[in-house]
């Protein structure tokens, strides 16, 4: 691979030609911890914040500054847990693997974490966003059949691109201030998703008409709409990702799985080339398509095919958003709504 004027190429990818690559152990001091014996409730519930696989919620944003569980000196004195200063940067090396964030206080963690102490040439800003960026690779290494895992040797031979401390604040404050505009979009997006549901609670259930619109709203099931013709109920057929691989395609196919919008890869053939509502039958996530190009479904969702002269599908698929804690498995698994 060509390399840029002023780059250079090292064990652990191209970088400008003034940063360094290093042992992380050798600018950092590494330590982990331990779970005190809970056979001895002295050991628990005590003022010390302990990080463990409980909190692996609240990693990858940025901070910890608290925990699940608490220990005692005690618990600290009779195992080999440790207090790791305010500022450390901890992180996960088995479920949640790659999962980090920076101590705002002083805490002990599980041996789940790896935690680091920064010396005076590295900026633990720096270290976590480098871990960050990382998170792939610590992923793809780990390994083990019921919990991955990443084993002590790797990260004891772990290196690490340094540039100056100077630099390292700069690039950490801008991928800092990044991070705080995304929480305020978040936070903004949270807001508008509240509104909606507001507005489907009032609009959905008749609270609130809008202009123009008096009459009488009638009440029917999901079955019921079905008998008369309304709507048609079905599931979708058994496309294995075998399937896929052998016959690729352009038809786009729909699963149970709600990343991606359910997407689970691209078929050459196709059920529909009609608007459709579609969601998964297995009791997990659920979603709905209305894609104006030829798909399908696996088995493990349901569509739906409305007459759209007697009933709008969308007013139809917003109900059934809104009515989603009513949902229930019938009719060998597919969805109906309750009245």
């Amino acid at each position: 691979m060509e390399v840029k004027p002023s780059f250079k190429q090292t064990v652990i990818g191209v970088m400008p030609e003034s940063w360094g690559v290093v042992l992380l152990d050798t600018v950092a001091k590494r330590g982990s911890g331990h779970t005190p014996d809970k056979k001895h409730p002295e050991y628990w519930n005590g003022s010390i914040k302990w990080v463990s696989l409980q909190d692996s919620a609240a990693l990858d944003n940025l901070y910890i500054e608290d925990s699940a569980a608490t220990i005692t000196p005690a618990g600290i004195a009779n195992s080999s847990a440790v207090l790791h200063p305010a500022g450390t940067v901890v992180l996960s090396r088995d479920a949640g693997v790659g999962k980090s964030a920076i101590m705002k206080e002083e805490m002990a963690v599980s041996q789940h974490f790896m935690a680091w102490q920064c010396g005076s040439k590295l900026d633990n800003h720096f270290l976590y966003y480098w871990l960050q960026a990382r998170k792939s690779e610590f992923e793809r290494i780990a390994n083990g059949s019921t919990i991955k895992t990443i084993g002590l040797p790797y990260f004891r031979t772990l290196c690490i691109q340094l540039p100056e401390l100077l630099e390292q604040r700069a690039i950490a404050t801008a991928l800092s201030d990044i991070d705080a505009l995304l929480a305020a979009q978040d936070k903004l997006i949270a807001k508008k998703r509240d509104i909606k549901q507001a507005a489907m609670q009032q609009l959905l259930t008749g609270k609130q008409r809008l202009p123009g619109f008096a009459g009488r709203w009638e009440v029917k099931t999901i079955e019921e709409l079905e008998k008369v013709g309304i709507i048609k109920l079905s599931r979708g057929k058994v496309i294995s990702k075998r399937d896929i691989e052998n016959t690729p395609g352009d038809y786009r196919i729909y699963s149970s799985s709600v990343k991606n919008d359910g997407l689970f890869g691209c078929y050459g053939e196709h059920m529909f080339d009609e608007e459709m509502i579609t969601w998964s039958v297995d009791g997990g996530g659920h979603f709905f398509h209305r894609p104006k190009h030829k798909f399908s479904v696996t088995n493990v969702c349901g569509f739906m095919r409305v007459d759209k002269s007697r009933l709008g599908y969308r007013f139809l698929g917003q109900c059934q958003e809104f009515c989603v804690s009513e949902v229930t498995v019938k009719f060998h698994g597919i969805f109906k709504l309750n009245p």
